[in-house]
C-alpha cells in the first residue's frame, strides 16, 4: 500500500483511539463530532475503509467505541508520531507539491502527511518502516520541477535575502525566487529549529541555512541538505 486517505475528522478519532492528545502538523480545521449519533457512521465508514476493525470480544462485551483497534498500516503510523521528538515541515508553493509533515523515529520508522491537492479536509498519510528523511525532502524537490546541479561555489556568501527571524513559512513561498522552505519543527515546543531555504539565483539553486539567528547560503547540493538534516532528523 502506497498510502491511506485520511479525512481530518477521521484522524482526529483515530488519535482518540490511540489515546493521543496532542498533534503537532497541519492546522485541523474540521471539529471531532460532539454527540454518540454522529460519531457512530463515521465509524462504520472507518471499519468499511479499513482504517478500524472491531475487536468481536470487546464489542460483545460493552459494544462501546474502545471496542475498535487501528489497522496495522495506521498503527505504525501512530507509533512513529508518539516517538518523535522532531518533524520537517515542507512546504511549497507549488500546487503540484503538497505541504509535506515529516515523522521520524529513532527506531527507523517514518511516517508523512501531505495535504491533499484535490480535498482540503483530506490528508494523504504513507509509512515507512525505514526511510532516510533526506530522501523525501530529494523527492520534493523534484515535485517542484527542480534538480540537483553540480557542485559549485557560492558567490556573495555575505548577502543574505532574509533576516534571520523564522517569519511564516507561506509568506516565503508566495516570494518568485523560492520553491521549497522546509523547517525543522520541535514537538515539545511546536517551535522551528532550523530552517532551509531553497530558492533560485540565476540558474542555480541555493540553500539558505538558518539556524538559532544564525544563517549561511550555499549551493544546494545533497551534502548540505544532509548536514542540514545531520543531528536533527534521522
Amino acid at each position: 500500500m502506497d498510502c491511506m486517505i485520511v479525512t481530518q475528522k477521521e484522524f482526529q478519532i483515530l488519535a482518540v483511539l490511540e489515546g493521543m492528545e496532542r498533534f503537532c502538523g497541519f492546522d485541523l480545521e474540521e471539529k471531532l463530532p460532539e454527540t454518540r449519533e454522529e460519531l457512530w457512521p463515521l465509524l462504520l465508514e472507518m471499519v468499511q475503509k479499513g482504517e478500524i476493525f472491531v475487536r468481536e470480544e470487546e464489542a460483545s462485551r460493552n459494544g462501546e467505541e474502545d471496542s475498535f483497534e487501528l489497522a496495522p498500516y495506521l498503527r505504525g503510523v501512530f507509533s512513529v508520531l508518539k516517538s518523535c521528538e522532531r518533524m520537517l515541515v515542507l512546504y511549497s508553493g507549488s500546487e503540484a507539491c503538497p505541504s509535506k509533515c515529516i515523522y521520524a523515529a529513532d527506531w527507523g520508522g517514518t511516517a508523512v502527511f501531505q495535504n491533499s491537492a484535490v480535498n482540503k479536509t483530506e490528508m494523504k498519510v504513507y509509512f515507512f518502516d525505514q526511510m532516510e528523511s533526506l530522501h523525501l525532502v530529494l523527492d520534493s524537490i523534484k515535485e517542484t520541477g527542480h534538480t540537483l546541479p553540480e557542485e559549485k561555489d557560492c558567490v556573495d556568501e555575505e548577502v543574505f535575502p532574509f533576516d534571520g527571524n523564522f517569519v511564516d513559512a507561506g509568506t516565503l513561498c508566495r516570494i518568485p525566487d523560492v520553491f521549497l522552505v522546509v523547517d525543522i519543527i520541535s514537538i515539545a515546543t511546536a517551535q522551528p529549529e532550523g530552517r532551509c531555504i531553497l530558492t533560485e539565483e540565476g540558474i542555480y539553486p541555493i540553500i539558505i541555512i538558518q539556524k538559532q539567528g544564525e544563517q549561511r547560503k550555499e549551493h544546494l547540493s545533497k551534502q548540505g541538505i544532509q548536514e542540514f538534516l545531520g543531528g536533527y532528523i534521522s
